[in-house]
């Protein structure tokens, strides 16, 4: 496994770079080169506290991503939003 911080990710992905793979993302999804499944949206005890885990699958990858939103962690001096990407190989699942 190969962890990325945001600190390393902000460094190494561009806007450029973002914006030509959402691109491909959307070519890829519009001419059905790839597969998007339902997402599924939970919350905690505390309904302002949310969750969603969304997952897809292209020719090479296989992807689930697990958003979060957390009201209360301004307070605590972290983030609302957090997500978490896994990625796997298509042929390995590895």
């Amino acid at each position: 496994m190969i962890y990325i911080s945001e600190e390393e990710s902000a460094a190494l992905v561009t806007h450029e770079l973002a914006f030509e793979a959402a691109r491909e993302a959307l070519v890829a999804a519009a001419s059905r080169q790839s597969w998007v499944f339902p997402a599924v949206i939970g919350r905690t005890k505390e309904a302002s506290n949310t969750f969603s885990i969304k997952s897809g699958s292209s020719n090479d990858l296989t992807g689930v991503k697990i958003g979060s939103f957390w009201s209360g962690n301004p307070a605590r001096g972290l983030p609302r939003h957090n997500s978490t990407i896994v990625l796997l190989d298509h042929n390995t699942g590895r």
